[in-house]
């Protein structure tokens, strides 16, 4: 699996059909429930014509189902993170659900089932909509135009404090953040801000615990505590003038509540752009929708040259996608048996595969594999996600082609 990757709309749409092919062959797209939302928010009760049902119907096409995934909603894993159940914070997709399964070896895993969201988007491509769909579309459209962030502005003339600039602003909501004798403080604005249930805001209040390191909320739950600090500089951004009070603003910021579970977020968003690198880890980058697109169309251009890993992209010089696979590679180094490409593979080696991706197909269909508990991270041995490919789908192969232009007739026997 290649880089980790967020995009919003405003990329997503300016990629052509072969920058997509490129863009699902090197990356993992970890789609977020804003995005989906985005897409759908194109839709209009009213049925005065089939113009927005196009719009989401050729967008959603860009979002293929080979090496995509779609992350858990913010806030279930926000909700989880006060109770005790911290998502993974190291650029990997969190995905929803899962069931725990144990094969004939006893090797433990999980198999994924496709999503809500993914049955959704497939029936987006083939431009079938439910009316459900269309009134959830309406009421976005509603909430967006009903957010009123002038109102922010208008506090801030009962503020005492002044900041300098947005990074002034993250800079003292940090050292507030390490500062113990806040940390009731930042609990009750928690609860606030996400709207919290009683029984959760007494949960949370109870995790805090006595010792003060272990009283910082950014200890006890780093998942909540990052989405809390991504609301404290957004509002205290707009307050004091360093970011706008356009309503779509509020929208674009939830992007940010998924930036742990990426290694490169892009966005065309100005917004974006002033803010994201605040919040990046020194692994991540932010780059705009316009430098992928131009590396993508980069590399759909190359011809011949080596990749630089199995399934890698060629080795272009001053790629933005070459440098993402390289720092993978450093924090996940290859044996050199396993950096030959993949047009030197032998026949031994697929026939290994193919048997192997056989025996896991069996134990996902397999009842007798379920496994009824629950799996830490540490016993898990292997993992499966089960995919909805189209014969308009890349193959998964990776061979560039269309499933049904590749292996589909193959699968098809």
């Amino acid at each position: 699996m290649g880089p980790a990757i967020i995009l919003d709309k405003s990329t997503l749409q300016g990629l052509s059909p072969d920058e997509l092919i490129n863009l699902h062959k090197y990356y993992t797209i970890n789609v977020t429930e804003v995005l989906t939302m985005e897409i759908l928010a194109d839709l209009k009760l009213k049925k005065t014509g089939k113009t927005e049902y196009e719009k989401v119907k050729i967008i959603a096409n860009k979002i293929l189902n080979m090496d995509m995934v779609i992350n858990a909603h913010y806030l279930h894993m926000l909700y989880n993170s006060v109770g005790g159940y911290e998502p993974v914070l190291d650029g990997r997709p969190n995905l929803p659900g899962g069931r725990a399964v144990v094969d004939k070896n006893g090797n433990k895993g999980v198999v994924f089932e496709p999503s809500e969201e993914e049955i959704a988007l497939n029936r987006w491509r083939a431009g079938e909509f439910k009316e459900a769909e269309e009134v959830l579309a309406m009421r976005w459209r509603s909430a967006i135009e009903n957010i009123d962030l002038e109102s922010l502005v208008r506090i801030r003339k009962e503020m005492k404090a002044t900041f300098l600039s947005l990074e002034d602003i993250r800079t003292r909501i940090e050292a507030m953040f390490e500062n113990p004798q806040s940390q009731a403080s930042l609990v009750v604005w928690l609860g606030k801000e996400f709207a919290f249930s009683d029984k959760l805001k007494v949960l949370a209040m109870k995790r805090l615990g006595s010792d003060q390191q272990e009283r910082l909320l950014k200890n006890v739950a780093p998942y909540a505590s990052y989405c809390l600090k991504v609301n404290l500089i957004f509002k205290y951004g707009v307050m004091y003038g360093f970011i706008g009070t356009r309503a779509t603003n509020r929208i674009d910021m939830q992007y940010l509540y998924y930036l742990p579970f990426c290694d490169i977020f892009t966005s065309n968003d100005k917004f974006h752009a002033d803010i994201a690198p605040l919040l990046l880890r020194p692994y991540q980058i932010f780059a705009s929708g316009l430098e992928l697109k131009q590396d993508l169309s980069n590399i759909a251009r190359h011809k011949g040259g080596e990749p630089i890993a199995p399934s890698g992209p060629p080795d272009i010089k001053n790629s933005l996608t070459v440098s993402l696979w390289r720092k993978k590679l450093k924090s996940n180094p290859l044996s050199a048996s396993d950096r030959i490409s993949p047009n030197k593979r032998t026949e031994k080696s697929d026939a290994r595969a193919v048997s192997h991706s056989q025996y896991l197909a069996g134990l996902i269909d397999d009842p007798k594999s379920h496994y009824h508990g629950v799996l830490d991270n540490n016993e898990i041995d292997f993992m499966i996600v089960k995919r909805l490919v189209g014969p308009g789908d890349p193959c998964p192969c990776k061979s560039g082609k269309l499933f049904k232009d590749c292996h589909w007739d193959e699968i098809d026997k």
